[in-house]
């Protein structure tokens, strides 16, 4: 029809937008996108794994200065 069209590609997303006046009237845009992009990466860290492991933590460091406060109370005569 004349008109260039202009590409990009980031991220593996193809992104492509023809002419002004080549988008055809059943088409909500002028640009499409080609691509399976099903939402943010994930960029974050395990968190349910690192609580279980702090919260393991914290419960056998009570249960060590409780044993040690038993036994110098218990000892001391």
């Amino acid at each position: 029809s004349g008109g260039t069209s202009c590409g990009a590609t980031v991220l593996g997303e193809s992104f492509t937008r023809g002419a002004a006046g080549s988008a055809s009237a059943g088409s909500a845009s002028a640009g499409s996108v080609s691509g399976s992009a099903t939402g943010l990466p994930f960029t974050g860290a395990e968190i349910d794994l690192m609580t279980a492991a702090g919260l393991t933590l914290l419960g056998g460091g009570t249960t060590i200065a409780v044993a040690a406060r038993r036994r110098r109370a218990g000892g001391v005569s």
